[in-house]
């Protein structure tokens, strides 16, 4: 998996960063912002899976890494 992915619903979006290989820093929607750390690699992507699900379940879309949000492609 990338190390950031954006993942959007209708006008909002929520970006997610991995840091350091051991924490999600999670910012959106709006103002919210989150970080979550983890005791390993494993329990990270454990967790990215499972945030992943969540915000798929809730009607959102990862928006494809080769794609310009901005410029609409």
């Amino acid at each position: 998996m990338p190390s950031t992915w954006l993942f959007t619903r209708e006008t909002e979006s929520i970006w997610v960063e991995c840091v350091d290989g051991r924490a999600l820093v999670i910012a959106g929607p709006g103002t919210e912002r989150k970080a979550v750390e983890y005791r390993s690699e494993a329990e990270l992507q454990t967790g990215q899976i499972a945030l992943a699900e969540t915000l798929s379940s809730g009607g959102w879309v990862l928006w494809p890494p080769e794609k310009d949000r901005r410029s609409g492609q």
